[in-house]
């Protein structure tokens, strides 16, 4: 499905660093607000939880700044859901609801308790916006997805053929960055 592999600049925990940054004043470890599950969509609207940081600072995350983090993550151009959208758009016609209805969630930022419910809500509604038809959509949220790309990785470099199929380094030092688009026509 290599028509509906979508590029981004910008990771999901690159976007919650950011508005950690604008809102809180300073940088905080990306492990720190994961782990601490600062932000959790299962919070009912008006609980408010307190945080120390790991400098001794204390935060309390209000649902102003949790609706605000939604924002940064979802429902803007450049939101999630629409970079997953237009992905499963530029594949197949043939392909597209199978897509739909097997989304895996991966990375930090998708560990927040939540996540998935709030991603399907807001790809729901980006759909729905273009489709009169109701879609399935199912996003899977495993608990090992933040290793994803290291189990991806371990699987690939453990198929037989990958000797002939990875860059070295002699080639990469050679030939710059670009070896990478000759080897596997992006």
């Amino acid at each position: 499905v290599r028509e509906a592999v979508v590029s981004t600049q910008s990771t999901g925990i690159d976007r919650v660093e950011e508005f950690m940054r604008n809102t809180v004043g300073k940088e905080i470890p990306r492990s720190y607000i994961v782990d601490a599950q600062i932000f959790n969509f299962s919070l009912i609207p008006k609980e408010f939880k307190d945080f120390s940081l790991p400098d001794g600072t204390k935060i309390t995350v209000t649902e102003e700044m949790r609706s605000q983090y939604e924002m940064a993550m979802f429902g803007s151009p450049f939101g999630i859901e629409k970079t997953a959208y237009h992905a499963v758009m530029a594949a197949d016609i043939d392909m597209r609801r199978d897509l739909f209805c097997n989304v895996i969630l991966s990375g930090g930022a998708s560990m927040v308790r939540g996540f998935a419910d709030v991603f399907t809500k807001y790809i729901r509604e980006e759909a729905s916006v273009r489709h009169s038809d109701k879609l399935k959509i199912k996003a899977v949220a495993a608990p090992e997805r933040k290793y994803y790309s290291w189990i991806g990785g371990s699987i690939v470099g453990s198929l037989s053929n990958y000797q002939t199929a990875h860059v070295s380094r002699q080639q990469y030092e050679e030939c710059g960055p670009s070896v990478v688009y000759r080897w596997f026509h992006f």
